[in-house]
């Protein structure tokens, strides 16, 4: 696929929507190279790259919040934990294992950070209540 500028303004409101850059790049039909190279190449679409993670970490806040709440059927402590690990986030340190691999779970399904989940529990035992949510 030939990049063109019009992507700077789709990826932005994909985003602002909940759309993670796998979700992105697999709705446009290119590979994750592509994407990438996009990226490193064209300024302006990296720019609105970083503008939309920024809104979409408002997306996961306000669906957080809704969970909180009760305003919609989520579970609050189930999508904050996933939310954090997704964005490589944590509230405390975390063992270097862990760490070293928040990096590699940015851009990973629900599924594949659940088997993270599950294969790092004796890491990360505060995680459990996820693996058994979902396994719900």
């Amino acid at each position: 696929m030939i990049y063109n500028s019009k992507y700077c303004a789709e990826i932005f409101k994909l985003m602002a929507a909940g759309f993670t850059d796998t979700q992105v790049y697999a709705k446009w039909g290119i590979c994750k190279d592509t994407f990438y190279k996009w990226k490193r190449e064209r300024p302006e679409f990296l720019e609105a790259h970083q503008q939309g993670s920024a809104q979409y970490e408002a997306y996961l806040d306000a669906k957080g919040r809704a969970g909180m709440l009760k305003e919609e059927d989520i579970d609050f402590q189930f999508w904050k934990e996933l939310c954090k690990y997704k964005l490589g986030r944590s509230d405390k340190a975390t063992p270097t294992t862990v760490t070293n691999n928040t990096l590699i779970l940015q851009n990973q399904s629900n599924d594949d950070l659940i088997e993270f989940i599950k294969n790092n529990l004796e890491q990360v035992p505060e995680l459990s209540h996820i693996i058994e949510h979902n396994d719900e």
